[in-house]
């Protein structure tokens, strides 16, 4: 469920997914481990302050568009996009326009909803196939009495030549800088699976963001 704050997804409703409530004994829907545990800095300070808000929602293309400035420096486009034939993955495609010279950076983690699961564990690997080099963060808990094993994975997918990734703890972080004039798009793809539908989800959290790496998120 996307929020009102730029990136914001405070909530992700898994499908099929029930645990018991200590407080009313009633089987209740889960929440979703979030791949997109997002922040943005510009110049180094988080964005707190911005103009020209607008967003819309595309029903056809599965989109939900949001665009905005940052003072007289900055022009950001971006839309949380569902696709079709990876019902468990979603992605953010974002669009930096610079007016003047400016640095941008992404905290990216995965965010686990409170009492809803027991025994997180994290994970950030690096792969390299088909000549892609491909940096992936992935968490795995099971729901709060063991019914089910949920896993959520993430990746940035960027120009190589505008943008630096690093890692610190359990974030990754990518920053980029552009000159005045300078246009970059980037992708943050996420995946979240449960054994609701797979045997294996932490294997099927990685091919399916894999797959989107390799065959290109446009």
């Amino acid at each position: 469920l996307h929020w009102k704050e730029p990136f914001s997804v405070r909530q992700l409703v898994l499908n099929n997914v029930f645990e018991m409530n200590d407080n009313t004994l009633v089987n209740c829907a889960v929440l979703g481990l979030n791949p997109f545990d997002i922040i943005m800095s510009v110049d180094g300070h988080q964005l707190t302050s911005y103009s020209d808000w607008r967003q819309t929602i595309d029903m056809r293309n599965a989109e939900h568009r949001t665009s905005f400035r940052v003072g007289n420096k900055l022009n950001v486009d971006y839309a949380l996009i569902a696709l079709r034939n990876l019902p468990h993955t979603a992605l953010f495609k974002i669009t930096l326009e610079a007016e003047k010279p400016v640095s941008v950076s992404f905290d990216k983690g995965i965010s686990v909803p409170d009492g809803d699961y027991r025994e997180p564990r994290y994970s950030q690997r690096e792969y390299d196939a088909d000549g892609r080099h491909i940096r992936m963060q992935q968490l795995s808990a099971q729901t709060i009495h063991g019914r089910y094993d949920v896993s959520a994975g993430s990746t940035f997918l960027f120009d190589e030549s505008k943008g630096k990734y690093r890692v610190s703890g359990e974030r990754t972080f990518l920053d980029i800088s552009l000159k005045a004039g300078e246009k970059t798009t980037l992708y943050i793809v996420g995946s979240v699976c449960t054994t609701a539908e797979y045997s294996d989800p932490y294997s099927e959290v990685r091919r399916e963001i894999v797959y989107v790496d390799r065959g290109g998120a446009e």
